[in-house]
């Protein structure tokens, strides 16, 4: 059917904006973003692969969803907004009769309060008293990094180092075969001068958060980035009788 006399096409009035991501990636332009109003693209937001950022395969698992902020010009500039780690790759590295911690937290950083749903698994089945001195230890861990903005932080997760810290920790009290971090978003914003209130704290059933997955696996975090890795104890066979936690 032909189109109405003097009738304009829609499409033909959308302009392209080149995306792009925060400066801790560079300023990296990541394909472009289609719109007829640059308003119409605010809060907008878009999901890449590390490994489709940084070319980085052994990583490519690991996703990060930013949110575009403001547009200047022909450039739609974003922010960070959230990241996780395929489901199918944590089932892959699930291993029977060891401890699994599954647990969110709230970690107040510098510029921003963040929720991380963090996978930790012991080489094999720990006391149940040694599992909860495991959650009590991660906030103290985590609060080391108050003073970190959020793209500060995101690099030290990305590159592993949170993990390698945690991990450093956590095996002084029980033997941890890995940990992962496989969830993290940001719930508030707030200026850098305002105060930070409390340290990172482990997220109780009276606070509506993502539910707590105790039948779910995962597998050992290993050191990476040049850090010296840490041997784990995998030589010390699991016990027999041993289920998940």
């Amino acid at each position: 059917m032909a189109k109405a006399f003097g009738k304009k096409d829609k499409w033909k009035l959308k302009k392209k904006y080149k995306i792009v991501i925060p400066e801790n990636f560079g300023y990296m332009e990541m394909g472009l973003v289609v719109s007829s109003k640059p308003e119409n693209l605010i809060d907008r937001k878009i999901s890449y692969s590390i490994r489709d950022i940084t070319h980085e395969k052994q990583k490519q698992h690991i996703n990060v969803t930013f949110r575009i902020k403001k547009v200047e010009g022909d450039k739609a500039l974003t922010m960070f907004d959230s990241l996780s780690v395929d489901r199918k790759y944590l089932m892959s590295r699930i291993v029977p009769g060891h401890t699994l911690i599954d647990q969110p937290f709230i970690i107040k950083l510098k510029d921003a309060d963040m929720k991380l749903a963090m996978n930790i698994l012991t080489a094999y089945k720990v006391h149940a008293s040694q599992k909860k001195d495991m959650i009590k230890k991660i906030p103290v861990v985590l609060d080391e990094y108050k003073n970190e903005k959020v793209n500060n932080f995101l690099e030290l997760v990305i590159s592993g180092r949170t993990n390698v810290a945690i991990f450093k920790n956590l095996k002084k009290i029980a033997p941890v075969r890995r940990v992962e971090i496989r969830n993290m978003n940001v719930l508030k914003l707030r200026p850098t001068d305002e105060p930070i209130a409390e340290t990172a704290e482990p997220i109780t059933p009276e606070t509506p958060a993502i539910p707590v997955q105790e039948n779910l696996s995962s597998e050992t975090p290993l050191p990476s980035d040049n850090q010296q890795s840490t041997q784990t104890p995998s030589e010390q066979q699991p016990q027999q009788s041993a289920n998940n936690v």
